[in-house]
């Protein structure tokens, strides 16, 4: 729980699943002391920001090539990969987690200080007083309310809202200090507020579409939809990042090989999403450099549990045993990637649980458990999709074969972004796709409640059940809990029945592959999609 005062120094999505309304392509209590907050995250008096560089006084270009298109730039209208990464250029939070690994800190952005809880579930934080909106206007509590409100709102639809569930009032009680009423308390207060970043009143939503208007260090002066974006800097940024460009002008090029070429030839400076195929080429190649980043990023396996042979749990136990994940690991990531045997959290996240079941390949249990099912010797007929970005698509022999190898019949569908709009509908089997949740926050209940409660595996995994019930009351009892063992044991129990069910499976944790042109000083990779310029010139 957080109960520091506010003067106190400190430091602190699924991208391509489709919503009803959206495709998601995808976030010291004490001078030079430090402390752990409840999710793991550190909290020190220092910020994530790059440091400066020597000489940092480029006024060019900085020409970026990002993967994934971005059908609108407002950042509430869905967890978009390329939306959320440019956010990040134009946009500030009251709390930010270090976009580098490990991502263990939280650092102030527009907050004064910690949130002070004046009462049971009451919490105040102080803004800071120079901010201002890229159209002049002041930044104040009453954009913070603005933005809160609008998450919530139900008309709007918002993915983010039910992570604020338990938020009962946002309200200005000053010109620059918000206070946030809960329904009760909570352990991830700081967490939570870093998880949206701070839109002004002044702004139709219609308008952030294409045209949105933040604090952050760069403004967007044109934008042409699923294409590009073109930021400039903003003069009167008085946050805490350190930027040298004057323009950023970011393309999207969904061609991994354009991409590359693009790098080679200079027309880009930094380059994301590599294709593992080529990575090993590229690491030879003078004048340029690369990285390949742990990330949360993961490929996914939805089943629809609300049909045959998915409805029963061991159909859904037997794919994950049946397919040969060292084999894909070897042939569609070029060892760029690791098996998720123990579910959805990394093992090195402070919060991970070995779970009791784990899904190594074994097509003997597989058999075994489509027997159990009551499923005799004829195959078992799937409509098995799977979406056509490289890395995906180049599964596809091995898993349809793995498969027929079991006792399933699949019928492979392979697709675009077309294919997700069978999903809601049910008009499927199974669907191998990816995700990464940390786009919002990489603590435990954000990745967990990201995936597992609410609206998004009722409509997509057609999976509602006491199971899902139980994982929601864990989630719930787990954030309001100040006592640490036993917030654990719930986020534990939770991810047990997630590796035990699977209505959506994560196969692979894969590297995050970017490359840039080695004349820039000080860039650096994130473990993630997107890039930041913060400290970098050249």
């Amino acid at each position: 729980m957080v109960t520091t005062a506010e003067d106190d120094g400190f430091a602190a999505i699924w991208p391509r699943l489709l919503t009803r309304r959206n495709l998601l392509h995808t976030i010291s209590l004490g001078a030079g002391a430090a402390a752990v907050g409840s999710s793991g995250l550190l909290l020190s008096g220092c910020t994530a920001e790059a440091p400066p560089q020597a000489g940092n006084s480029s006024s060019g270009t900085l020409t970026v090539s990002l993967f994934n298109a971005f059908p609108s730039l407002d950042p509430l209208a869905g967890q978009f990969e390329a939306t959320q990464s440019i956010a990040n250029l134009w946009s500030e939070r009251l709390y930010r987690v270090d976009p580098f690994p490990p991502r263990a800190q939280l650092s102030r952005e527009l907050a004064k200080g910690m949130p002070l809880e004046t009462s049971p579930g009451v919490y105040r934080v102080r803004l800071e007083e120079n901010r201002k909106f890229h159209n002049g206007i002041d930044l104040d509590a009453s954009d913070v309310v603005h933005t809160l409100n609008r998450i919530k709102d139900p008309a709007e639809n918002i993915d983010l809202a039910r992570f604020f569930e338990l938020f009962e009032q946002v309200r200005a009680v000053g010109r620059y200090e918000v206070e946030f009423k809960l329904r009760v308390p909570i352990s991830l207060m700081v967490e939570r507020l870093s998880a949206f970043p701070v839109l002004p009143k002044s702004v139709p939503s219609e308008q952030l579409k294409l045209r949105p208007i933040g604090s952050g260090p760069y403004r967007v002066t044109s934008a042409v939809s699923e294409k590009s974006v073109r930021l400039e800097k903003f003069e009167e940024y008085k946050g805490r990042r350190n930027q040298s460009y004057e323009v950023l002008d970011i393309s999207i090029v969904e061609d991994g090989n354009a991409r590359i070429s693009g790098l080679r030839t200079a027309k880009f400076d930094v380059i994301e999403q590599v294709p593992p195929a080529a990575y090993q080429a590229l690491k030879g190649d003078d004048g340029v450099k690369e990285a390949a980043v742990d990330s949360y990023r993961s490929t996914t396996l939805i089943f629809n549990c609300g049909k045959p042979p998915f409805n029963d749990a061991r159909m859904r136990r037997a794919v994950c045993y049946a397919l040969d994940r060292d084999a894909i690991t070897r042939t569609s990531f070029f060892g760029l990637a690791q098996p998720c045997w123990g579910g959805w959290i990394p093992e090195e996240h402070p919060e991970y649980v070995q779970p009791e079941v784990v899904y190594k390949f074994s097509p003997t249990r597989a058999r075994q458990l489509i027997r159990e099912a009551g499923y005799g010797s004829d195959p078992v007929p799937i409509d098995f999709l799977i979406f056509n970005e490289s890395y995906v698509i180049s599964q596809q022999p091995i898993i349809e074969q793995n498969l027929r190898d079991v006792g399933f019949l699949p019928n492979m569908v392979p697709g675009g972004l077309g294919l997700y709009a069978r999903v809601p509908e049910g008009r499927f089997g199974a669907l191998l796709g990816y995700s990464d949740a940390s786009t919002g926050s990489p603590d435990v209940d954000f990745l967990l409640r990201f995936h597992f409660y609410g609206p998004l595996p009722r409509q997509f995994a057609h999976w509602d059940s006491p199971a899902l019930t139980r994982i929601e009351t864990l989630l719930d009892e787990a954030i309001e809990m100040n006592n640490g063992t036993q917030r654990r044991e719930r986020w534990a129990e939770a991810q047990s029945i997630v590796q035990n069910e699977v209505p959506i499976a994560a196969l692979h944790r894969v590297k995050q592959l970017t490359a840039w042109r080695s004349e820039l000083s000080g860039f650096r990779a994130l473990p993630g999609p997107g890039f930041l310029p913060d400290g970098v010139s050249g």
